[in-house]
């Protein structure tokens, strides 16, 4: 009896199991890694917007490039807001660079459509003045005596 009494007293104490399914105590998840990729997509989605924008003729990929940049951008910065992303520098400068882009893209535009009128008016124009045949008649003159709008 003293014998197995001396060997249960100089065994060393054992932390009992864990149960099936848990982890050891004092055992912490490993921090999950950040999802930046809202952020960077905005951003890089602004700076190829910003490309097609200068020019008139791809102003309407820019609008769209633009506003999705606006909203990966939201979308980024809410994420950074959450503790879920670490890029809340660069989803912000998307957005606004976004914001931006939708506004040239769209000036782009809006010139592209003015260029292609003109240019119409000035064929049309051109066609009259060396006996082309033209169905249509003015509708609205300019000052200087051009027509503005056919009917």
């Amino acid at each position: 009896m003293t014998l197995a009494l001396n060997r249960l007293l100089r065994r060393p104490l054992r932390r009992p199991r864990p149960l099936p399914g848990y982890p050891p105590a004092g055992w912490t998840p490993p921090k999950p890694e950040p999802r930046n990729g809202h952020g960077t997509a905005a951003l890089t989605m602004a700076i190829i917007g910003l490309v097609f924008s200068l020019m008139p003729i791809t102003g309407w990929i820019a609008v769209i490039l633009g506003l999705l940049a606006f909203s990966f951008g939201i979308s980024g910065m809410s994420r950074a807001h959450k503790g879920r992303a670490d890029n809340k520098g660069v989803a912000a400068g998307g957005c606004i660079l976004g914001t931006v882009v939708f506004v040239l893209g769209m000036i782009a535009m809006i010139q592209f459509f003015v260029i292609v009128n003109d240019t119409q008016h000035k064929l049309q124009d051109i066609s009259n003045q060396y006996g082309g045949s033209s169905s249509k008649t003015c509708k609205f003159y300019n000052s200087d005596g051009s027509c503005w709008q056919y009917r």
